[in-house]
C-alpha cells in the first residue's frame, strides 16, 4: 500500500456536481491517498444550501480549496482564465506536496494541471466532459490544439460515457490517433451513493393501464436541463386525457420562470415544486411515489440522478448521447430521445407506460456496474500507475 500520497483534484464543478463527494470519500476511506480538491468559482454563483458541500468535504477529511476567481468572461479569455486559475492555486498551497492531478475536465480544469506540469513536472490524469465537446471543441475551434496538447501530456485520459471517446476522436483529431486514444484513454463510469444500491428496489415497479402517472425530475433549475419542455410535456399528455403530475426538486434561477409558465398553462395542481432536498431518504421517498424520471437535459457529462431513479425501479427519460444513455440498449430501462422537444418527452412517456413493467425490471437489474467500489478500484490502480511511471 502507499500511504501519505496527495492527490490534487481540479474541478470548476465540485460545488454542485453530485460526483465528487462520493468519490472523494471513497477514496478517503481507502486510505491510501490524501486529497484536496480546487474548485474555482464565481461569487454569488452556488445557494447556501449547495455550499454546505466544503464543510461535508471538510469533515470527511477532505481538503477542499474553494477560491471565488471565476469571472463571466473567463470562457472567452481561456489561456487568461487558466494563467490565473493556475496562478492563483501556485499561490494558495504547496504544489511539490503533491504527487498527482486530476483534472475533471479537459479544458477547464484540464488547462490547469497541463500548467502545473509544465512547471513542476506533477504527472496528471484528465477526464473529458459532454461540456468539452458541446462547448469548447464546438464553439471555440481555436483551443482544439491546446485540448490535444494536454491530452497529449496526460498519463491517463479518462472518458465517462464511450460517446465521449468517439467524439474527441471525430471532432478534436478528426478520426486520426485512434490507436493513441485507445492506449490511454479508458472508459470509467461514475458510481451512485452506497446509499441507493443498499436500498435498491426489490423488483420493478409495476403500474395499471388508466392509473394515474407520477413523473418527477430532479436537478438544479436551470435552462440546460430543459425543465419548462417536461412541464409542456404534462400538459400536452393531461389535454390527451392521461392522469399525469409532475414532482420538481431542486433549486435555481429558472424558478420563478418555471412557476410563472405552470400558472399559464394552469398546472398548479399538477406540477410541484419542493425545492432543494439533500436527504437521500426523503428523495428516495419522492421517487417511490412516482413512476417515471425525466431529465431531457443538454450538455450531460453522465448524471448520477438517472441511476438512482432506476435503482427504485423508474424507467428513465433523456437526451440521446448525453449522460448515460450509451450504457444501455435503445428502450429498455427508458428512453432516450434526439432533441428535448416537450412532443418528443410526451411520446416517450407513452412509451415507457406501454412497456412499464419490463423497463422497471431491467432499470433495477442495470444498476450494480455503477457500484463505487468497481469505480474506485479502477482510479487507485491510475494513479499508482501515474506515479510510478514517473518516478522511474
Amino acid at each position: 500500500m502507499r500511504y501519505n500520497m496527495k492527490i490534487l483534484h481540479v474541478s470548476v464543478a465540485g460545488i454542485v456536481d453530485k460526483f465528487y463527494y462520493p468519490f472523494l470519500s471513497m477514496i478517503k476511506e481507502r486510505g491510501e491517498f490524501e486529497q484536496s480538491i480546487y474548485i474555482p468559482y464565481k461569487k454569488g454563483e452556488y445557494t447556501v444550501n449547495e455550499l454546505k458541500i466544503i464543510d461535508k468535504y471538510k469533515k470527511q477529511g477532505i481538503n477542499p480549496i474553494p477560491l471565488p476567481i471565476k469571472k463571466d468572461w473567463d470562457r472567452v479569455f481561456y489561456r487568461k482564465k487558466v494563467h490565473k486559475y493556475t496562478r492563483e492555486l501556485i499561490e494558495t498551497i504547496n504544489i511539490k506536496d503533491y504527487q498527482i492531478v486530476h483534472a475533471h475536465s479537459l479544458f477547464s480544469d484540464g488547462g490547469v494541471a497541463y500548467l502545473l506540469h509544465k512547471k513542476y513536472a506533477i504527472p496528471y490524469i484528465v477526464a473529458v466532459r459532454v461540456t468539452d465537446i458541446v462547448i469548447f471543441i464546438k464553439y471555440f475551434p481555436h483551443l482544439r490544439a491546446i485540448g490535444r496538447k494536454i491530452l497529449k501530456n496526460a498519463e491517463k485520459i479518462v472518458f465517462i460515457s464511450p460517446s465521449l471517446k468517439k467524439d474527441v476522436v471525430r471532432y478534436l483529431y478528426k478520426n486520426r490517433y485512434v490507436k493513441y486514444i485507445e492506449e490511454y484513454g479508458e472508459v470509467i463510469p461514475n458510481g451512485i451513493d452506497n446509499f441507493w444500491l443498499n436500498n435498491k428496489a426489490s423488483s420493478g415497479k409495476r403500474i395499471q393501464e388508466h392509473s394515474k402517472l407520477g413523473i418527477i425530475q430532479v436537478s438544479r433549475l436551470k435552462k440546460q436541463k430543459n425543465i419548462d419542455k417536461t412541464i409542456k410535456s404534462v400538459y400536452i399528455l393531461r389535454k390527451k386525457g392521461l392522469d399525469i403530475t409532475l414532482d420538481i426538486l431542486g433549486e435555481g434561477e429558472e424558478r420563478a420562470t418555471l412557476e410563472e409558465l405552470v400558472a399559464d398553462l394552469k398546472l398548479q395542481k399538477f406540477v410541484k415544486f419542493y425545492g432543494f432536498v439533500s436527504d437521500l431518504h426523503c428523495i428516495k421517498e419522492y421517487y417511490n411515489k412516482n413512476d417515471i424520471f425525466v431529465m431531457p437535459s443538454t450538455g450531460e457529462t453522465f448524471g448520477l440522478t438517472y441511476i438512482e431513479a432506476m435503482s427504485q425501479g423508474l424507467p428513465v427519460i433523456g437526451v440521446k448521447d448525453t449522460g448515460v444513455s450509451d450504457f444501455f440498449e435503445p428502450n429498455t430501462v427508458g428512453c432516450f430521445i434526439d432533441r428535448p422537444e416537450p412532443e418528443q418527452i410526451a411520446e416517450a412517456i407513452e412509451k415507457i407506460v406501454d412497456n412499464y413493467n419490463s423497463m422497471s425490471s431491467k432499470c433495477v437489474n442495470s444498476v450494480e456496474r455503477f457500484d463505487w467500489n468497481r469505480i474506485i478500484n479502477r482510479y487507485e490502480k491510475i494513479y499508482n500507475e501515474s506515479i510510478n511511471d514517473m518516478e522511474k
